[in-house]
């Protein structure tokens, strides 16, 4: 499991796609942080404009799709392996390279991303 890792919750938690951003590769020990995208309706309050994405990004995407960084979450690594393990989870497609950079970068930019997730997203050298 590493960056551009999508999966679904498939429990009945949540009907999103999420997508892991961070390095647990390259930090093993560190949280794993994953974003999930919502349809985007421009002007809508609520719905952030620094990463939308086009159906065609990813298999799962019909519709334009925001990333929404105000919902982020991060776990241990080993506790989302755990989720995949017990299928709570169900893996979805890795993104391809160019839009995980586009999804990494929009966490630098947006106002809605906690300042805990930017800050680890730091120090694993993603964003600046």
């Amino acid at each position: 499991m590493e960056a551009g890792y999508t999966f679904f919750y498939e429990d009945g938690s949540d009907y999103h796609l999420w997508v892991v951003i961070s390095d647990p590769v390259s930090y093993e020990n560190d949280q794993v942080v994953f974003v999930r995208f919502n349809s985007y309706e421009e002007g809508k309050p609520g719905h952030d404009s620094t990463c939308v994405l086009r159906p065609g990004d990813h298999p799962f995407l019909n519709r334009l799709t925001f990333v929404n960084y105000g919902r982020a979450r991060w776990m241990p690594k080993d506790a989302l392996e755990r989720l995949l393990s017990y299928k709570t989870i169900s893996p979805k497609g890795d993104l391809q390279p160019n839009i995980l950079q586009a999804v990494q970068q929009g966490a630098g930019e947006s106002r809605n991303i906690k300042e805990k997730f930017r800050m680890l997203l730091v120090k694993q050298g993603i964003i600046e």
